[in-house]
């Protein structure tokens, strides 16, 4: 009933002679190697594990967020709902070592929130619980 935009085959699916999901697919999960070290999240690499730590969990009024920063440069701290919203961001100074950053929860609803630290090579997220 389509007659535009489509070629005919001698074959059912997606598959005819040449298959495109070869190199980037696995039909088999069971035997698929899952280690990549870690993921990409923008055109650049992120190439470097900075552990952030989210204390008290839940919180009420306030919390605090610490981390390592493996180097001197400007930090991006930004707080979303679970939809995804930016409710809070903070830019920051930071310098070698370790860095502990202050959140007011006062104003946000009851619920989860994603934490998300992000330096000039590397990124970290935590989750956060509210609950006044």
């Amino acid at each position: 009933f389509l007659t535009s935009g489509f070629t005919s085959v001698n074959y059912r699916g997606a598959f005819g002679a040449d298959d495109w999901t070869t190199g980037w697919t696995n039909f088999q999960p069971d035997t698929a190697s899952y280690t990549m070290g870690y993921l990409p999240v923008s055109v650049r690499d992120v190439n470097k594990t900075v552990r952030i730590q989210v204390f008290p969990n839940p919180s009420t009024e306030q919390c605090r967020v610490s981390f390592t920063a493996p180097g001197v440069g400007d930090v991006t701290l930004e707080v979303s709902d679970i939809n995804g919203r930016v409710v809070a961001r903070q830019e920051i100074k930071a310098v070698a070592g370790y860095q502990q950053v202050g959140i007011s929860t006062a104003q946000f609803q009851d619920g989860l929130y994603m934490i998300r630290v992000q330096g000039k090579d590397w990124m970290s997220t935590q989750k956060l619980s509210v609950m006044h």
